[in-house]
């Protein structure tokens, strides 16, 4: 049974227009308060359906080399592919990601 997503985001994905906002993630530290780790994104929708832009993210070292760009990037595409929406991909590891893995590129809204 799949748990559900504690990451959050303010936009409506079935609504017409571009919407600019961010995919939160919330952030505990045993240093520090919570907090939330925020990524931007921008949805178009224009025609037969909606577009996600990945623009990238900004996070510290705390998070280097536990796989967690890899395992966001995989929910959110197959999320995008169960919702029919097709993404841009200017961040760096999400084109890497796609690059990796040919398998996902039919995602795309305009190629590599």
């Amino acid at each position: 049974m799949a748990s559900e997503s504690r990451v959050r985001c303010e936009i409506d994905f079935e609504s017409s227009g571009r919407q600019a906002g961010y995919l939160r993630a919330p952030l505990s530290r045993n240093t520090s308060g919570w907090g939330v780790v925020e990524i931007p994104v921008v949805s178009v929708k224009n025609g037969s359906g909606p577009t996600i832009l990945f623009t990238g993210g900004v996070h510290g070292d705390e998070y280097e080399g536990q796989g967690l760009a890899g395992k966001l990037a995989k929910h959110v595409l197959d999320d995008a592919r169960s919702a029919g929406i097709k993404i841009g991909a200017t961040c760096p590891y999400v084109r890497g990601y796609l690059e990796r893995h040919p398998e996902e590129q039919d995602l795309l809204a305009a190629p590599l």
